[in-house]
């Protein structure tokens, strides 16, 4: 990574020779410049408490404490900024999930770490698809179904879950202020975002899927991700939610609260163990 550039001269050399591309990815960078004094209301969680999630709440993941050191002192910004051998699927986006509705966050824990299926019935060319939450993949992803197949859903695979300890961390982001509300709409996932400006932002490869998605009215798999352009401050955390094996190690815990001194922290159960 090199430190000698400027953010601007790393932004630039990223954005190519693009006056466009260029453009948005500076505007963004102003932003987040500007947002960084930000500071959400203080949360009124108490130990034991069950979390609660807005429906323009985002959530982020990562894989190790290199990740999470990165985040406590630049915020949510996209690798390929700095590292220019980067082969992302989304290049110079950061990548979040979606809540999308107001629930607990158990709730969604329990949806995320459960499975999507589709099927065939019979006698029908038509396919169906359903999300089977956590709690309910025995009892209904096999029963009244033909020619079925199950596919474990992508947050499970890169967010703390009830099936796998892949993943240590989630940090949850509040996105419901104004200033939140200005961020994403840099997310090129957004339906109302500029196809055109968007396809500077996916890969050639992914760009007809990721397109599909965007404009799939499937309420259940549709707006499941936000991609942002360049980034986001740290300052909209609210919460981290910890796997189960952090959830034991003190130090861990201890580490996330020195890095994010007012944000809580929050277990696979969906509730808070440190405010």
């Amino acid at each position: 990574m090199n430190f000698n550039l400027t953010k601007k001269q790393k932004i630039e050399r990223a954005c190519g020779y693009n006056p466009i591309l260029k453009g948005i990815v500076i505007d963004q960078f102003n932003n987040f410049e500007k947002a960084k004094s930000f500071s959400l209301p203080k949360h009124n969680y108490e130990v034991g408490d069950n979390v609660k999630l807005k429906s323009d709440t985002i959530m982020h993941d990562l894989r190790d404490d290199r990740q999470f050191n990165f985040i406590s002192q630049n915020g949510f910004i996209a690798r390929d900024i700095f590292e220019k051998k980067s082969m992302s699927k989304y290049p110079r986006c950061i990548n979040f999930y979606n809540v999308k509705k107001d629930r607990t966050l158990a709730d969604y824990i329990d949806e995320y770490s459960g499975c999507s299926i589709r099927w065939l019935n019979k006698g029908k060319d038509e396919i169906h698809s359903q999300i089977i939450p956590f709690t309910k993949v025995h009892k209904e992803m096999i029963y009244n179904k033909n020619a079925w197949f199950a596919e474990q859903l992508k947050e499970s695979r890169f967010m703390p879950c009830l099936q796998n300890d892949f993943s240590p961390i989630a940090f949850i982001l509040d996105m419901s202020s104004k200033q939140g509300k200005q961020f994403m709409e840099a997310n090129i996932a957004k339906e109302s975002f500029d196809d055109d400006d968007a396809r500077m932002f996916v890969s050639k490869l992914s760009f007809q899927r990721f397109v599909s998605k965007k404009h799939s009215h499937n309420s259940e798999f549709s707006d499941r991700e936000s991609h942002v352009v360049y980034g986001i401050p740290k300052c909209f955390v609210e919460g981290i939610l910890v796997n189960r094996d952090y959830e034991k190690k003190q130090e861990k815990l201890d580490m996330i609260k020195t890095a994010f001194p007012n944000a809580y922290i929050c277990n696979l159960d969906g509730k808070v163990i440190v405010k």
